[in-house]
């Protein structure tokens, strides 16, 4: 945590693997949720969710297997106090082929962390969620897809209801036959306007 350029404190969590978090969001009693990929013995590398407080302290944490490897690129904090992340897993390791992967918080006690539910989404191309933002219980993901491995990627967006369910279908954001042909389109953001935007 930094403060006008100066660390106020900093924290290392994991182990011996390759551990990454990747997402970070603070809470309004200053605690905050950060998200990314944590090495399991078992099976690979896992989503990992983290919770800490203010002052770095780790309150609780949790990994999920939802496929090969696992990794989570972003967490969202609702106004309602739901936690949703998003990311990816890797469904065939070295064919370069994702799917997009989002999950919700369900509990949080004695310094572990359950999921209420956990999701794949987009179909057998390569798909991935870089970013989320919170629609009341919802989640608004955008990230990347792509057809076959030989193709560019193209920007998409997925709204995922609050149970899980995709609210909405994927949406291509970006023609194949718009000014850019055969170039990777990769959406890695996204935020609110003013007002109702």
């Amino acid at each position: 945590r930094l403060s006008d350029g100066a660390t106020v404190w900093q924290q290392a969590w994991g182990g011996a693997g390759d551990d990454a978090l990747f997402g970070v969001a603070a809470g309004d009693d200053g605690g905050a949720w950060a998200v990314g990929r944590k090495t399991e013995t078992k099976t690979g590398q896992d989503a990992w969710l983290v919770q800490f407080d203010g002052t770095g302290n780790l309150l609780a944490e949790g990994t999920a297997d939802a496929g090969a490897d696992d990794t989570l690129q972003d967490v969202v904090l609702s106004t309602t106090g739901t936690v949703t992340a998003v990311g990816h897993t890797l469904k065939h390791p070295g064919f370069d082929a994702d799917r997009s992967l989002a999950v919700r918080v369900g509990a949080v006690a004695d310094g572990k962390v359950a999921l209420a539910w956990k999701r794949h989404y987009g179909d057998t191309s390569t798909d991935s969620f870089s970013a989320g933002l919170a629609l009341g219980d919802e989640v608004l993901a955008v990230g990347n897809e792509r057809a076959k491995p030989t193709d560019p990627d193209y920007g998409w967006t997925a709204r995922i209801s609050a149970d899980g369910a995709p609210g909405c279908a994927c949406t291509m954001v970006h023609d194949k036959s718009a000014l850019y042909p055969g170039n990777d389109h990769v959406l890695l953001g996204v935020g609110r306007l003013p007002g109702d935007g």
